[in-house]
């Protein structure tokens, strides 16, 4: 309920869908053999088929994009999927790249650009956590133009030093590019930190050395010969 409350532009993809194979009443997803897939899909289960695609031209008008009309669509579109919810066999090309139907989707961020924030949280702390979270997003009335919610299965050993998942949920939110935002998740760096989990580095540009430290605290300096700005920033070159 209250992560669907937060604003979309292509859809929040928040639990509406359940996962391919999963089952119904809260069973954990399962593999489908051949003959359980529906017809359609038999002969080529994994077929990449061909979706109507959008396009955002560069005159998209960027200040449609508020909390206001966000709001209005984020409920149409929950409502919408709600209706609709089932078990049912999705493709997975839908499932896990539904922004690929929207060409140049990225400039209905502006030319600002956004950022974007993803964590886990351990599946102890994580209905607790995310809404600690979320009200700390809510509270700085900076609202995600996207999010989206994920469940991650246990770590299977052993454990890099860097790995980001883990058991439990990750949340990723697209944020406007701008000064508050990064003041916003310095915030929320110290909430992560607070319920045992830590974000994602590969779309890190600006966490900071103490709070990298406490989130990955097995870390280990890496050879002189591999490294980068974030390595150097983070004190792991």
């Amino acid at each position: 309920g209250s992560v669907c409350s937060f604003s979309c532009v292509a859809g929040c993809f928040l639990g509406v869908r359940p996962a391919v194979g999963g089952g119904g009443g809260g069973a954990p997803p399962r593999p489908l053999s051949r003959a359980e897939l529906p017809p359609a899909y038999r002969a080529q289960p994994l077929a990449w088929k061909k979706r109507r695609h959008w396009f955002v031209p560069t005159w998209f008008p960027t200040p449609l994009l508020n909390a206001t009309t966000l709001r209005g669509f984020n409920r149409v579109y929950y409502h919408r999927q709600s209706r609709r919810r089932q078990v049912r066999i999705e493709p997975y090309a839908s499932f896990f790249f539904p922004l690929d139907t929207i060409t140049h989707w990225n400039r209905l961020y502006g030319t600002k650009g956004f950022v974007q924030y993803q964590f886990v949280l351990p599946l102890a702390t994580s209905e607790v956590g995310l809404e600690a979270i979320l009200g700390a997003i809510e509270a700085a009335r900076i609202w995600p133009y996207l999010s989206v919610l994920k469940l991650l299965g246990p770590e299977k050993l052993p454990v890099a030093s860097l790995s980001f998942p883990r058991e439990g949920y990750t949340l990723a939110l697209d944020f406007p590019r701008r000064p508050a935002v990064l003041a916003l998740l310095d915030r929320l760096d110290a909430l992560v930190i607070q319920y045992g989990g830590r974000v994602y580095l590969a779309k890190d540009a600006r966490l900071s050395k103490p709070h990298f430290q406490q989130m990955y605290p097995t870390a280990f300096p890496h050879p002189d010969r591999f490294h980068s700005l974030q390595s150097q920033r983070l004190g792991i070159s």
